[in-house]
């Protein structure tokens, strides 16, 4: 007997992406037995357009943030799998079926997946999507991390979880170190969805460093560095980091040290560039990477060390 699949979105001022997104999971091989959009309290008519998509809508009174979303999505779901995406993504045709089928092959209750292109064609969009790429695992793989624009998990395993946290950022995060502790969550890197990504180099800069300060706050609150994978290599991070820190700091000493630090920082991703289809990567791309590897970096090494200053002066995460 098929399982059925209870979709939820949680959605605030979507009335923009909505309608593809909806369109891309009402046309799945894998029809879900219904679509759960969270309206998280959006001032624009996101709850009535998601009522005439077809979906079954659920008005949040106050904005909480994507976590609280999707818990009062879960509510109301009735199927026995739950798959999450986010208002801004595109799902592929094949999306919830090869979920199941990746389910069922390494019997596991929870998969996730990450990103496999940009909504928008820009450079901008194509080097966030590529950056997260290449530090995402190549073969399937357990890890203690979810990422909840694709997420796929047996209802009764996320009500065990307890849902996911009420936090703005990083909720996927640490629920999936909290899934780690009481079952496996495996990554399928053939599954994915598309994403829209941060339009412009501010937006990005504010996302990484509330990406890595929440990240840290919830290894340190839970003490579970060893158990806390995550889709990519924290030593790489750290190195990737402190190279870069490294070039800022001697740039007024020897701007030749500087590049040749910035050449070794940048050198690895553009060895994973090189390997993809040239039609997907522009020699501008390799050129426009230079600067926003720096911005990641130096906004990661700031959400670092906010993260450590407030854990120091017994603040949680935020």
């Amino acid at each position: 007997m098929a399982q059925l699949v209870s979709v939820v979105v949680p959605a605030y001022q979507a009335v923009d992406s909505l309608p593809e997104l909806m369109e891309s999971i009402w046309g799945q091989t894998v029809v879900p037995q219904e679509i759960i959009v969270v309206d998280d309290h959006s001032s624009d008519n996101t709850e009535e357009l998601a009522r005439e998509l077809g979906a079954t809508v659920v008005r949040l009174s106050k904005n909480g943030g994507p976590g609280p979303a999707r818990n009062a999505g879960v509510e109301t779901a009735s199927g026995e799998i739950l798959m999450f995406t986010d208002s801004d993504c595109v799902v592929p045709r094949d999306w919830i079926e090869v979920a199941l089928a990746f389910m069922k092959k390494y019997d596991v209750e929870a998969t996730t997946s990450g990103y496999i292109g940009p909504v928008d064609n820009n450079l901008t969009s194509w080097f966030q999507h590529w950056e997260k790429r290449s530090r995402e695992p190549v073969e399937p793989r357990p890890i203690g991390a979810t990422n909840g624009h694709s997420l796929a998990i047996d209802k009764k395993l996320y009500q065990r979880v307890g849902g996911m946290p009420n936090i703005r950022t990083s909720e996927d995060y640490l629920f999936g170190i909290r899934l780690s502790f009481i079952s496996t969550v495996t990554f399928d890197p053939n599954n994915g969805v598309y994403h829209k990504f941060r339009s412009g180099v501010i937006g990005y800069f504010r996302q990484k460093y509330l990406f890595a300060k929440n990240s840290t706050l919830c290894i340190r609150e839970n003490n579970s560095s060893s158990r806390a994978r995550a889709t990519f290599s924290s030593y790489r991070v750290l190195w990737e980091m402190l190279l870069t820190l490294l070039a800022i700091g001697v740039v007024f000493f020897s701007i030749w040290i500087t590049l040749v630090l910035l050449a070794i920082r940048v050198a690895p991703f553009w060895v994973y560039l090189s390997k993809q289809q040239r039609e997907k990567v522009p020699f501008a791309l390799f050129l426009y990477s230079i600067p926003m590897l720096i911005v990641r970096d130096v906004a990661s090494l700031v959400g670092m060390f906010s993260a450590l200053i407030l854990f120091c002066a017994g603040n949680r995460i935020q």
